[in-house]
């Protein structure tokens, strides 16, 4: 189950594009920054759970093609309050940024780093990834149907879903703590 309402739209921005739109304003002559206090947004992209959810689902088979979302609490009331996307207009004019990764790049740059975690952890396999075999396209229900881009090709991982975290690394013995008793009252 999600934290917030699964048709919800909120902005996001793929951590390249953060930083690369954090130094362009770090460097940005004084006299070209128009913005009341400095003040700029580094724009990315916008996409509801359920966009995310039915572009993973054509992905994986294991992955549920529809998620419940929250309809209350903290993070709910939150992300309705939250405009659903942001301009970008401002720091393109006075420092050239613009985002360079939109949802469907960010969704494969994650997917192949994780894939990638996993293969490093688990190791590489000579068994088909089952969970990396696409299926069907989003449902028509979708309230923000969008492209979804061809499947990624998953590396093949013995008894681990493609979506699931990595497992964990060996526990490391743990540390030695010295205790410390304050001088003898006089």
């Amino acid at each position: 189950e999600l934290i917030v309402p699964e048709s919800v739209k909120l902005p996001m921005v793929y951590r390249d594009d953060l930083v690369r739109g954090l130094v362009g304003l770090m460097e940005a002559p004084r006299d070209a920054l128009h913005e009341p206090e400095c003040g700029y947004t580094i724009a990315g992209f916008s996409f509801a759970a359920t966009k995310l959810c039915s572009a993973l689902a054509t992905r994986f088979e294991a992955f549920p093609s529809q998620l419940k979302g929250a309809t209350d609490g903290p993070a709910a009331t939150f992300a309705c309050a939250w405009p659903d996307s942001l301009s970008g207009e401002a720091a393109l004019r006075d420092f050239g940024y613009s985002p360079e990764v939109d949802f469907e790049a960010m969704l494969e740059l994650v997917i192949n780093a994780h894939q990638a975690r996993i293969e490093k952890v688990v190791g590489p396999t000579t068994e088909a990834a089952s969970a990396a075999t696409p299926t069907t396209a989003p449902p028509a229900s979708d309230p923000d149907p969008a492209p979804v881009p061809a499947p990624v090709a998953a590396p093949a991982v013995s008894s681990v879903p493609a979506f699931a975290p990595p497992p964990a690394p060996p526990a490391a013995a743990p540390a030695t703590t010295t205790s410390f008793a304050p001088p003898p009252a006089p």
